[in-house]
């Protein structure tokens, strides 16, 4: 081999080296992404998913994991945006497909869109592949042998169908796996024992843990009517987060206004048939507002990093449970074999706050402006109170001072003690200062 062949060889050598490492610096093992329903996004223009992607990138979550439901004719069109909007703003995406919304997809269907949709610079890539996942779909898992071959792809499912994480673990066919166990069951809080079996069961395989602040649903055309217990999750779940460190995150959701657990902006269009009266006007924003810090704070692993600026985070439902009526919601749901509870029992009237401080302050938390003032000692770093919404009605009034100064104030919706409707909103207003 002369003198120019072995410079040609090594130069393809460092080429070929940089790509991968760039495929794989591009992927960051700790990342985080929202799940984004695109079956709601048909009205989205591309300035639109410019807009929600930088809401995305503001709250420091790295891309939308994108579920696709099967046989969706509006799925290439609204794919096409989305990938377009991500790769201007250096955005990620990868695709997860819905084997319960509309059926299982077909293995052609599933390979052919893969292609497609991995040459894009905004595919996010895992170890050096474009990572797919699905929303369970276990019963097509004979597929994904060739679908893999076919595609090249990582594959993390959600085959949460299968029963336990030991039982998912054990299918060699996948790379990792992501769970969708985000929500406590009854009147309880959410423990880790799902999250510490699957990365134990997983050993090597990659865990992508799911976060999600709420969970209430209403659409009786499909058999859905029931509520997860959110109230204090959010916070909580986020420090659970940091405790089992999982190799990536996926929140519960960006958009999914019918489940009431979207943190991204509402969009009219995007809300199902019967479900706008819960929907409307109960903006999530506030839940974005704590994200930065905690998403830091996942991937430095260090929760006690000082914050760089005072956020204030509230979130309650504005109809107690006395209200009015239930609507014939539980608490829990039959069609997943859970004991059902009073949903009553499941969601409590509290109003919660959580302040992550520069320095130490003082909270304090007035409602309608005639009850007493509730004050907090406020350290620096993570801060999580709630107090009882009682029989008080009027707007709540959050205040942060520091030696005698407001830091930040903010005014919350109005606490209706007679629902408008005659039914208990279980869904949530969050806001932020």
């Amino acid at each position: 081999m002369n003198d120019f062949a072995k410079y040609l060889v090594a130069f393809i050598a460092i080429i070929i080296q940089n790509v991968a490492a760039s495929n794989i610096s591009s992927s960051g093992e700790k990342s985080v992404f929202a799940h984004f329903i695109v079956g709601n996004a048909a009205s989205m223009t591309l300035e639109d998913w410019k807009s929600d992607i930088a809401l995305a990138q503001t709250a420091h979550i790295d891309g939308f994991a994108l579920n696709i439901a099967s046989n969706d004719g509006t799925n290439d069109a609204i794919l096409n945006i989305a990938y377009e909007a991500a790769e201007t703003l250096n955005f990620k995406m990868f695709l997860s497909f819905d084997y319960a919304s509309t059926g299982a997809w077909s293995s052609s269907a599933v390979i052919s869109t893969i292609n497609k949709y991995k040459t894009y610079s905004a595919q996010f890539h895992y170890s050096g592949k474009p990572l797919v996942s699905t929303f369970i779909g276990s019963s097509n898992k004979g597929d994904w042998a060739n679908i893999k071959e076919q595609t090249g792809c990582f594959f993390m499912p959600d085959w949460t169908d299968l029963g336990t994480p030991e039982v998912v673990a054990a299918e060699t066919v996948i790379d990792g796996a992501f769970s969708w166990d985000a929500w406590p069951n009854g009147p309880n809080n959410k423990t880790t024992i799902s999250d510490t079996e699957y990365k134990s069961s997983l050993e090597s395989k990659p865990y992508m843990m799911p976060v999600s602040p709420w969970f209430y649903t209403n659409l009786p055309q499909w058999d859905k009517n029931w509520l997860w217990r959110g109230d204090d999750l959010w916070y909580e779940r986020w420090l659970q987060v940091l405790d089992i460190n999982p190799a990536l995150v996926e929140i519960i959701s960006w958009n999914d206004f019918g489940e009431s657990h979207y943190i991204g902006p509402i969009y009219e269009m995007g809300i199902p048939s019967g479900a706008s009266w819960y929907v409307d006007g109960m903006k999530h924003d506030g839940w974005r507002a704590l994200l930065p810090f905690f998403i830091d704070a996942y991937k430095s692993g260090e929760l006690n990093a000082k914050p760089t600026e005072d956020v204030l985070s509230f979130w309650y439902k504005i109809t107690p449970n006395t209200a009015g009526g239930t609507g014939g919601t539980t608490g829990n749901t039959a069609s997943q074999g859970q004991t059902i509870y009073p949903v009553s029992e499941v969601s409590e009237d509290l109003i919660f706050v959580s302040v992550i401080a520069k320095n130490t302050a003082t909270l304090s938390i007035q409602i309608g402006g005639t009850s007493s003032i509730t004050s907090f000692p406020i350290s620096a770093g993570p801060n999580f109170y709630s107090i009882p919404m009682g029989k008080s009605s009027g707007s709540p009034i959050f205040t942060l001072s520091r030696n005698n100064k407001t830091v930040k104030n903010v005014t919350g919706p109005t606490i209706l003690q007679t629902a408008t409707n005659g039914l208990v909103n279980f869904n949530a207003y969050s806001g932020s200062a």
